[in-house]
């Protein structure tokens, strides 16, 4: 089982997650304690990176949030999420 740790860049992925592979880095989600999607990147540098698309469901219990689907060589992270409403929107994260 892969690990990320928050805030400690070793990966440990609590609950459920997606392993998404891209070149030199990897993506995916994972559903919190709180029942939300979340994003996260690994960087190729080994830094680790959750995140949230602006205007994602966050509220605890809905399982609703967000979804990254891959990645590119550049480090941007494409995918979708859903709002309060149950709406999906596509997203693209641009690397820090």
């Amino acid at each position: 089982m892969w690990v990320i740790e928050r805030n400690s860049g070793r990966l440990r992925l609590p609950r459920k997650s997606i392993l998404l592979k891209g070149p030199g880095a990897v993506t995916g989600y994972v559903i919190d304690e709180q029942h939300v999607v979340r994003g996260w990147i690994r960087e190729k540098d080994g830094r680790f990176t959750e995140f949230d698309a602006p205007g994602a469901d966050l509220k605890a219990g809905d399982y609703n949030g967000t979804i990254p689907v891959g990645n590119n060589a550049d480090g941007a992270v494409a995918g979708y999420y859903t709002d309060v409403n149950g709406a999906a929107y596509g997203f693209v994260r641009n690397p820090e």
